[in-house]
């Protein structure tokens, strides 16, 4: 009875020390750059800044120019780039050319650079939230890639409408 057991939690283990940590998107403000890490598409840190972990993962710097994260985990390092959105998958993204993110600017001093990946969607949406909330509402504008395609736009609008953000508009640059 107690081999099942030991058996069936070093499977557990096992599995869940391959679960790949994902970057899904990072917002930039006056007061530094926060992140938003998943783990097999379906759980989701929320904002982090660098220093904080998540799943056992720590953040360790940023290159933004290069949309590359740096992280650790059991004392590795390694760089990361920025999820290239799977769940709308065009024809030429399935051939293996990589979807840019839509970036997202808020007011005149911060900005999100998203895929559209759905564990990034939570977090984007608390952030619409909180915005929503502000008074004055800061004008948000997307400005999505020019081969951006019409199912991921508005999957980032509609989470705008839903959050009661009035102003916004798209921009092609």
């Amino acid at each position: 009875m107690k081999i099942p057991l030991v058996f069936a939690s070093c499977v557990i283990c096992v599995a869940s020390a391959s679960a790949e940590v994902v970057f899904q998107g990072y917002m930039t403000t006056s007061e530094g750059s926060l992140f938003v890490l998943s783990v097999e598409k379906e759980r989701s840190s929320g904002w982090l800044a660098i220093g904080q972990q998540f799943d056992g993962v720590s953040i360790v710097a940023f290159d933004s120019k290069a949309e590359l994260l740096t992280v650790e985990q059991d004392g590795k390092r390694k760089a990361i780039h920025l999820a290239d959105g799977k769940t709308h998958a065009t024809e030429r993204e399935r051939a293996g050319a990589v979807a840019k993110p839509i970036i997202i600017l808020i007011g005149k001093g911060e900005s999100i650079s998203v895929g559209d990946d759905v564990a990034m969607l939570d977090a984007l949406k608390k952030k619409f939230e909180l915005m929503a909330a502000m008074k004055p509402q800061p004008t948000i504008t997307l400005r999505p890639p020019g081969d951006a395609t019409f199912d991921r736009l508005r999957l980032v609008v509609d989470l705008l409408k839903q959050a009661g953000i009035t102003r916004f508009d798209i921009s092609s640059q």
